[in-house]
């Protein structure tokens, strides 16, 4: 919608299953409408193989995603063919802080996005219980209302901060 709004003529859509890993006729459809941007909202592991086989077949759209295409496996799965895409993610990640380390040493792979931001969600959590028991047990009550007083934490993604809505009034897309 908003991409109508804005002057921007939506040529084709199409539905991709979940592990579908030839695109084939996708591909075509793709060279039939001379796209210049796709924007995929699935996930990496079906967006690396379309994105493959598209620039096999010689075509050279901009790929566009969201937070599911935030993944350092989008350039496994696609090699040299994820150059041109774009990336909105949620988390401005630095690869040498201390977190990814020991995210590669536990899990034997790198982090993704979504395992940065679920390490800060679970940091900001336990200050917050942390700072509800200061007075005694912490009770939901106590931790919620602390978790709502968040300011200032520093995540491994950016700091955050809360706002009245429970936003993080700090975060930023990156691309």
């Amino acid at each position: 919608e908003a991409a109508r709004n804005a002057g921007l003529p939506i040529i084709y859509t199409g539905e991709v299953r979940r592990w579908q890993l030839d695109f084939g006729a996708k591909v075509a459809e793709l060279r039939a409408r001379q796209a210049d941007a796709v924007f995929f909202a699935g996930r990496v592991s079906e967006a690396g193989p379309l994105l493959e086989q598209s620039r096999a077949a010689g075509l050279r759209f901009a790929l566009l995603g969201g937070p599911a295409l935030d993944d350092a496996r989008l350039g496994q799965l696609a090699g040299a063919a994820a150059e041109s895409s774009y990336v909105v993610g949620l988390a401005a990640m630095d690869p040498a802080s201390p977190f990814f380390a020991g995210y590669r040493g536990l899990a034997g792979k790198p982090a993704n996005a979504r395992a940065a931001l679920a390490n800060d969600a679970t940091g900001v959590l336990l200050y917050a219980i942390e700072r509800a028991a200061s007075g005694g047990r912490p009770s939901r009550p106590r931790v919620l209302a602390e978790l709502a007083k968040t300011q200032g934490y520093k995540g491994v993604t950016r700091l955050i901060t809360f706002d009245k809505k429970g936003d993080n009034s700090l975060a930023r897309a990156v691309i």
